[in-house]
């Protein structure tokens, strides 16, 4: 397709490092995660917990793979990262996940307008971490939908003119330091859907257009209206870790 950009395979099988625990997956209302705490995934596939990058003392809250090399895959407060070991992550009163630092003062928030009463945060053996309605199982809010600089798999890269919205990629500024850095990747819906890579806002690499729906290793251009293009992709073998940053 002409597109340049990371596609990173960890082919492990899983019994090596995947084993079973009693760890938890799920954050309640009255409950919150703490800097030497972690979530992980049902299928200990996944974990979500406070780290630093490497050459860094800084903190952040992030979504990686539950293996012995740290992998982060999705990074929550990446404007703004923690100082010290202090913060904690949890549902606030008015039901958005937020994270919290030693003063108490919100550092990041899923910014959700309306209220859940009985809502809690799970951690997918996908890697999405979500905030469901208990009351229903919807999902008020999702990590897949909003990206950092790793696409996995069964996430969604879209654009929807509809609504005006993106889930796109967007890089590192360095291998230290998650803040949004100047690349970005998006599939484009106007006439014919196209991948592009951006530079600073402005067209690096472009894939040409696609001229049919399905594509070959599992990827899929879809749009549930005119004006709105999506991308995702699935995978066929369990046992591979695989994923683009």
């Amino acid at each position: 397709m002409g597109i340049r950009f990371g596609y990173f395979v960890l082919q492990l099988i899983f019994s090596c490092f995947f084993t079973n625990s009693s760890a938890i997956d799920t954050i309640k209302a009255n409950e919150s995660l703490a800097n030497s705490e972690a979530l992980i995934s049902n299928g200990n596939r996944f974990k979500l917990s406070f780290f630093s990058p490497p050459n860094s003392s800084r903190r952040y809250l992030g979504i990686m793979y539950n293996l012995p090399v740290m992998t982060v895959v999705w990074v929550a407060n990446r404007n703004k990262p923690l100082n010290d070991s202090s913060a904690t992550f949890q549902i606030s009163s008015d039901g958005n996940l937020v994270i919290l630092d030693g003063r108490k003062e919100i550092v990041w928030s899923t910014n959700i307008s309306s209220s859940v009463a009985n809502s809690s945060a799970v951690l997918l053996d996908t890697g999405n971490l979500v905030l469901q309605d208990n009351s229903n199982g919807a999902y008020v809010w999702e990590s897949f939908q909003h990206a950092s600089d790793s696409w996995l798999e069964k996430m969604k890269i879209g654009t929807y003119l509809r609504n005006n919205t993106k889930n796109m990629l967007t890089s590192w500024t360095s291998p230290d330091d998650p803040s949004p850095g100047s690349f970005t990747f998006t599939i484009e819906p106007s006439g014919i859907p196209q991948l592009f890579v951006w530079k600073n806002g402005k067209p690096y690499i472009r894939s040409g257009p696609f001229t049919r729906r399905g594509y070959a290793y599992g990827t899929f251009v879809g749009g549930d209206s005119p004006g709105s293009s999506d991308i995702t992709f699935t995978l066929t073998n369990s046992s591979v870790l695989q994923y683009f940053f």
